[in-house]
């Protein structure tokens, strides 16, 4: 499920072209606003998975040791993510440059070392950043995760048998905040570039995402009515729930244009957010749970052995995508639009993959290794689940 996510967002960071013709033609216009479409399900998507995971180890440790060890899920999330988000910074703002190779060059914007080192430069990312081609594109959204992992432990401490509550509170605390900054649906400048408001970097905006999945691990780990009901849905009705929610997602941008002529843009963003993340986390409850799925991913076997590359894949997308692109350039002088929609999105790739592999195997390996020893070790019993309640 992770790999086809990350697909879909390497999918929205490339077709890269400087030439005229090819940005106007309609083709490419279409790819660029169905790719922003599929980008902001499969961003969702990947921070409700990464709730659901996160809260479900909290829940399996307190049925474990009876409580939780807050040292060891820190260390657990932070030998995962620390070691290349440090790498990366160093890499694009001291090497890079260095070789007369740099996506920023020429350009005004620029990250704070500060608020990189501080996991804050979300806060002001589309200010001071070029997503579409900084080799840190994606490292806003590591930051922001790495401000809910600290806190996440606690709040499900402090709330601990009434999740329901801190449930409540954090989806009034999204609306309000996206109320007071002003919050507004997506838009597709006239490059076919999407364009998003600034609230969409915000940590609460994450937050939403990562609670939805959150409240799947919470009603799924205790077997509560929810999961009993949604675990028998039909085949036809998932079918049906897929078929609409594509069709929704191609036709995504004109709907929102034409529904922003009658209705309140602040209302517009909370359905389309609160549509595009119910949905995410359905197909993570289906994948997972349904009785009735009409295909799961799992029986692609050869996926699962990716696994340990997912996280060097996704932030080497920007790195891949953007190098693809100035290494066809580099022996084709002239952009076609076969270049642009076919070779350079398959070299980018290429590179994308190869490099996740040699980060995992030169840098994340060892760090995984030191993981395991802060994994809980006791046989997990789910019928005995009620104990992580106690």
């Amino acid at each position: 499920m992770r790999f086809f996510a990350l697909f879909t967002i390497f999918f929205a960071h490339c077709f890269i072209t400087n030439n005229q013709q090819i940005k106007v033609a309609s083709l490419f216009l279409d790819l660029r606003q169905v790719s922003s479409n599929l980008n902001t399900a499969a961003y969702s998507f990947l921070f409700i998975l990464t709730g659901f995971l996160n809260t479900w180890s909290i829940f399996e440790e307190r049925f474990i040791y009876k409580t939780m060890n807050l040292l060891r899920f820190y260390m657990r999330r932070f030998l995962t993510l620390l070691p290349l988000y440090f790498v990366l910074f160093f890499i694009g703002n001291y090497i890079v440059q260095y070789i007369g190779f740099h996506p920023n060059s020429g350009s005004d914007h620029e990250i704070s070392v500060l608020r990189y080192l501080t996991f804050s430069f979300n806060f002001n990312y589309k200010e001071t950043w070029d997503s579409s081609a900084a080799i840190l594109g994606n490292m806003w959204s590591v930051a922001a995760l790495i401000q809910i992992l600290v806190v996440w432990p606690i709040l499900m401490k402090i709330f601990r048998r009434n999740e329901g509550i801190m449930f409540i509170l954090l989806g009034i605390t999204f609306i309000a905040m996206a109320w007071y900054l002003k919050a507004l649906p997506v838009a597709i400048n006239k490059e076919g570039m999407a364009e998003y408001h600034p609230f969409v970097f915000n940590t609460i905006n994450v937050m939403f995402d990562f609670m939805i999945g959150s409240y799947i691990a919470y009603f799924s780990f205790f077997k509560y009515k929810t999961y009993g009901f949604l675990k028998k849905v039909s085949k036809r009705t998932i079918g049906f729930l897929y078929l609409g929610f594509m069709a929704y997602l191609i036709f995504r941008i004109r709907l929102l244009f034409d529904f922003g002529k009658e209705v309140s843009p602040f209302l517009l963003f909370l359905a389309d957010k609160i549509l595009v993340s119910v949905f995410a986390g359905f197909f993570l409850f289906e994948q997972n749970f349904c009785s009735n799925s009409v295909f799961k991913l799992a029986k692609i076997k050869f996926l699962s052995a990716t696994e340990k590359y997912m996280y060097g894949m996704y932030v080497m997308i920007p790195f891949g995508a953007y190098y693809g692109y100035k290494l066809i350039s580099f022996f084709k002088s002239e952009e076609t639009l076969t270049l642009v929609l076919l070779a350079e999105p398959l070299l980018g790739f290429i590179i994308t993959i190869v490099l996740a592999v040699l980060s995992y195997e030169f840098i994340e390996k060892s760090f995984v290794k030191m993981k395991k020893e802060y994994q809980p070790t006791r046989d997990y019993a789910p019928n005995i689940a009620n104990d992580a309640k106690a």
